[in-house]
């Protein structure tokens, strides 16, 4: 098929942010899944539906069993992604990601989305007077040595994770952008 060397996109002003933590508005998300790859992705069919398909995942896992009773959700990452600095993305860059989205302390309007994976409310817990009660705990997201490969660790089985590993809350930022450089997505 025939690769388009460039998209126009008609999605009105500016948005507040492309930022994939601190958006909640239509416009940043259509920037945002326009300029970020997460580990799954919509594509258009030749029908005008949509399918889901790995985006920066090899391929769409399936839910496997993990201790506890909980279940797992493994993605390995393509070979050769790249940051546009030319730096390697890596599994790390979604742990970050993720671990900061779900942080009270961001505010994130779609925080609550990692609800379902495990060690959320570890991470959202507060006293009474709402300061987190263990501010070192993170999901149980990981990311292997090599940096090749995610594993999500949920409760329970979610069947429409995929779709949530779509959605722009989930892409991935790189930390040594975002830490010390709160403009980074507004500028």
């Amino acid at each position: 098929p025939d690769i388009a060397e460039s998209i126009t996109v008609s999605v009105g002003a500016y948005p507040d942010t492309i930022d994939p933590a601190l958006n909640s508005a239509v416009d940043g998300a259509t920037y945002i899944i326009h300029a970020f790859s997460g580990l799954v992705g919509y594509r258009q069919k030749a029908d005008g539906s949509l399918e889901l398909y790995a985006d920066a995942a090899k391929e769409l896992p399936k839910a496997q069993p993990a201790d506890n009773g909980m279940v797992k959700y493994v993605y390995e990452l393509k070979d050769g992604l790249k940051w546009s600095d030319g730096t390697d993305l890596t599994a790390q860059d979604f742990v970050y990601a993720w671990n900061r989205a779900a942080d009270p302390i961001i505010t994130a309007d779609y925080g609550y989305m990692f609800e379902v994976v495990d060690g959320y409310e570890e991470v959202t817990a507060s006293d009474d007077e709402g300061n987190r009660t263990n501010p070192d705990a993170k999901l149980n997201v990981t990311a292997s040595e090599d940096g090749k490969t995610l594993t999500v660790v949920l409760p329970v089985d979610v069947p429409y994770f995929n779709e949530l590993a779509a959605f722009p809350t989930y892409m991935p930022v790189k930390e040594s952008v975002v830490e010390g450089n709160e403009a980074w997505a507004t500028t």
